[in-house]
């Protein structure tokens, strides 16, 4: 795991596994309707680390429609409900972190050209805490990304994007993160490729009640 939030030289392994299952309808040649339930698990292998082990439970439904273009534009709906294994200890008071996010976004995937591709996933969602409710947040959510292919062995990705976050620390457990990159591949031969990238992210901590922050709670991380 990185140093952003846990600074330490011991050996800290995080185990991920995810199961998922999901099928959709083509009830017509235009749409399209789905539904879907994904799991993830995480697990970390130092002890201090263990109040981060988590699951977190995805299921969404949505519609499409599929334009004769190859254009597709549609309505997701999803519920996540988050459990932390270890709940976070202060004296004799066990905190419970807990949370529940529901999500309505556009799921778009236009061809506006040949070389020119837009993918949105955006829309409001909004975070429950079960207890200390003054974390909770709401607004804006999702990310969009731009695609351009001017030439056929060069290639542009752009991205921006407003998430809410896991924090893997032991002084605050979620954030929202604000960000944008900007990515470049060139397949300079057959055998040799270039890639050059870069992005800047700020996160704004959602601090727990027994935390105190010495100035702003936040962060950015500029990276090349």
């Amino acid at each position: 795991t990185p140093f952003n939030d846990f600074h330490s030289e011991q050996r800290n392994l995080r185990t991920q596994r995810r199961e998922y299952a999901n099928g959709g309808w083509r009830m017509h040649p235009s749409w399209r309707i789905y539904t879907g339930f994904q799991r993830d698990r995480f697990d970390y292998e130092l002890e201090a680390q263990s109040l981060n082990n988590r699951k977190e439970d995805r299921s969404e439904v949505g519609i499409d429609y599929h334009a004769s273009s190859g254009s597709r534009v549609g309505l997701v709906a999803r519920h996540i409900k988050g459990n932390f294994l270890n709940p976070r200890r202060i004296g004799t008071t066990f905190l419970d972190q807990n949370y529940t996010q529901d999500e309505l976004k556009a799921n778009i995937n236009w061809l506006y050209s040949d070389i020119t591709q837009l993918q949105l996933l955006a829309g409001y969602a909004k975070r429950k805490h079960d207890t200390f409710t003054e974390r909770d947040t709401s607004g804006l959510n999702g990310r969009g990304t731009v695609n351009w292919r001017p030439r056929s062995k060069l290639r542009f990705t752009a991205e921006a994007w407003r998430e809410f976050a896991a924090v893997e620390s032991i002084v605050v457990n979620n954030s929202v993160n604000k960000g944008a990159s900007l990515n470049a591949t060139w397949d300079i031969s057959a055998k040799v490729q270039a890639n050059a990238g870069v992005k800047r992210e700020k996160r704004k901590f959602e601090r727990m009640p027994y935390v105190t922050f010495n100035g702003d709670p936040s962060d950015t991380t500029r990276s090349t």
